[in-house]
């Protein structure tokens, strides 16, 4: 895989007429938007939109992952192990 470094490609904001249709086709879609003039703006508006359970349900998820890889790669080696048929491990 091969990047090309682009350095004014997201350095400018879009003018105003540009900025306008794209908000108001987002919000024809059900897109939520907010417009903000600086970076710190921005990174407010989007921690203010992360609901509070968050963290929660990515562990949660990780846990569920974890889970799944232990099924996929242990059992069948402890079965092997084991000299279990698939009928007795189950």
């Amino acid at each position: 895989m091969t990047t090309t470094a682009t350095p004014d490609r997201f350095t400018t904001l879009p003018d105003e007429p540009a900025l306008q249709a794209t908000v108001v086709a987002l919000e024809e879609h059900g897109f939520s938007v907010e417009v903000v003039g600086d970076l710190d703006a921005a990174r407010q508006a989007v921690l203010a939109h992360i609901p509070e359970g968050s963290g929660v349900i990515g562990l949660a998820q990780l846990v569920v992952v974890f889970d799944l890889t232990v099924m996929n790669i242990a059992l069948p080696s402890a079965q092997r192990a084991l000299h279990f048929t698939t009928v007795d491990r189950q």
